[in-house]
């Protein structure tokens, strides 16, 4: 149970479907579109509060995210262990005369 929500079908969330692969041609010019709902509070909050302290659209903070995400040399993403996660924070430039607080 999720949220209050019970998943009738499908993965669990976060989780891949098996044998379901994105399909995107970047040849297209196309943009690709991902459909996302984020069940956690936290995770929600703590994604509005970066994109408002950054200046930033939600979207920007998750193209920013992307781009600044560190692979491997086999593109599989390199996450920080959950110890690593809570001191972990993303290259974003903030606005003009806006300046990060000291931690």
């Amino acid at each position: 149970m999720d949220g209050g929500h019970v998943r009738k079908r499908g993965p669990k969330p976060g989780t891949r479907f098996q044998g379901n692969t994105a399909a995107y041609d970047p040849t297209s010019g196309r943009p690709y579109t991902a459909g996302t709902k984020i069940d956690n509070p936290d995770e929600a909050m703590k994604l509005i509060r970066a994109a408002e302290v950054a200046g930033l659209s939600v979207a920007e903070v998750i193209r920013r995210a992307i781009r600044y995400m560190p692979v491997d040399e086999d593109g599989r993403p390199l996450w920080p262990n959950e110890d690593q996660a809570a001191n972990e924070q993303l290259p974003l430039e903030l606005n003009a005369g806006r300046r990060p607080k000291a931690a």
